[in-house]
């Protein structure tokens, strides 16, 4: 394997003309399809901000690699037998990204229902907001954008009340039981109240804010909505948004903020996160996940290369028999089946399901027969081609069922 290895590093030209001529479209087919698994891990990577943990499991899978091509046995089959649980552990400590991950791959290209405020209410919003500064109550405001907030919220009791500073300012009262918890516009309306965010680790951003601004970056990190902070011990107005928290000086500029976010959602009648939309402003990570996925593909394939035969043998079975007639006194009862392809190609083939198929619903009358054998008479995988069938004829006598019954007598006897 090392030696496979080495070899294929050297990429002279015999290794290049050997992938040329043993590439097919189904390879590139599968190497596409590859370069978008890996082009979706490393974009969710990136919107969850889990480079560490990628780090960490690449750094892990590369030794485990060279474990395997090096021959160190005791480091592969150490590693060999903590992968299996590795894989679980992994799966509970990113539960909540999988999900994530599944919510947003499921949104590629849905529709979504714009979002729609009237100048009355953003000019309230903006009024209101400042107000609670002044008083100096907490309050957190969630603004949603194209993408679904579901897996990231918990808790919160349904509203969907028309929206007026007096209920924004009771949601927020230090007295009411939700105050604690973020409100949710829909529209012009507040659809959910004492709704809980999930918190950020971010300290670097995080050192002068509270729990209300680590729980408005949090959502900020996962999603693309537009979160509002109030500090209930400064009075200060912050906004959340694309994984970064920033305080806001004066309502012109929380307008203008507002504005351009409700904007930017009115251009959009398709998700923000439209694969189209995604693959044209990471043009980079695309030609990176297409270069990964070949160079996969070619140390996986490199060893196997060029065209190869085997042998099988294969039992004869006989179909749509009529039912006053049994099969007697076959030969053979097997037959050899030569195939070439690729080493790779004959992974497809389950040598446990291949069997030599005869039709005998032309047969309906007893006697002795002879059929020559054929292509047709096999099932097997597309990129694999049948060379020969030793023999290629099958004999085999029909008798009625009753002479069978006399026969298998005769013989007990």
């Amino acid at each position: 394997m090392t030696g496979n290895l080495l070899s294929f590093l050297r990429l002279n030209p015999y290794n290049w003309r050997l992938f040329l001529d043993n590439l097919q479209l189904i390879d590139l087919f599968d190497i596409l399809l590859t370069a978008v698994l890996i082009y979706l891990a490393l974009w969710f990577v990136k919107r969850t901000r889990s480079w560490p943990a990628l780090f960490g499991i690449i750094s892990l899978l590369i030794i485990y690699a060279l474990a395997y091509w090096l021959n160190l046995s005791l480091t592969y089959r150490i590693l060999q037998t903590l992968l299996g649980p590795f894989i679980i552990i992994l799966a509970i400590i990113f539960q909540d990204e999988i999900k994530r991950f599944f919510y947003l791959v499921g949104s590629f290209g849905f529709k979504k229902q714009i979002r729609s405020f009237s100048p009355l209410v953003i000019n309230e919003l903006i009024e209101t907001v400042f107000k609670l500064a002044d008083q100096k109550i907490g309050a957190l405001i969630i603004i949603p954008g194209q993408e679904s907030l579901t897996p990231y919220l918990n808790g919160g009791i349904n509203l969907n009340a028309n929206f007026s500073q007096p209920l924004l300012l009771s949601l927020f009262d230090p007295h009411s039981p939700g105050h604690d918890g973020a409100v949710i516009f829909n529209n012009d309306k507040l659809e959910k109240f004492a709704v809980y965010l999930p918190l950020s680790k971010n300290d670097s951003q995080l050192k002068n804010f509270g729990t209300r601004h680590r729980a408005a970056l949090g959502l900020a990190e996962k999603a693309d909505a537009l979160i509002l902070v109030v500090s209930e011990e400064k009075g200060i107005v912050s906004v959340a948004q694309n994984g970064k928290i920033k305080s806001v000086a004066n309502k012109e500029e929380l307008k203008e903020i507002l504005s351009t976010f409700l904007a930017s959602l009115s251009k959009e009648k398709k998700s923000s996160i439209s694969f189209g939309k995604v693959l044209k402003d990471n043009v980079l990570p695309a030609v990176f996940s297409i270069f990964i996925a070949f160079s996969i593909w070619a140390v996986i394939s490199y060893p196997n290369l060029g065209i190869i035969q085997k042998n099988f043998i294969t039992p004869v079975e006989f179909s749509n028999v009529n039912n006053t007639l049994a099969v007697d006194n076959v030969k053979p009862l097997e037959v050899i089946a030569t195939f070439s392809g690729r080493s790779q190609d004959f992974k497809l083939l389950n040598s446990a399901e291949l069997k030599v198929v005869v039709d005998l619903k032309d047969f309906q009358t007893p006697g002795k027969y002879t059929v020559n054998l054929s292509k047709d008479n096999l099932q097997y995988p597309s990129a694999l081609t049948l060379i020969n069938l030793e023999p290629n004829k099958i004999q085999f006598a029909l008798i009625s069922q009753e002479n069978l019954k006399v026969n298998l007598t005769t013989t007990t006897k």
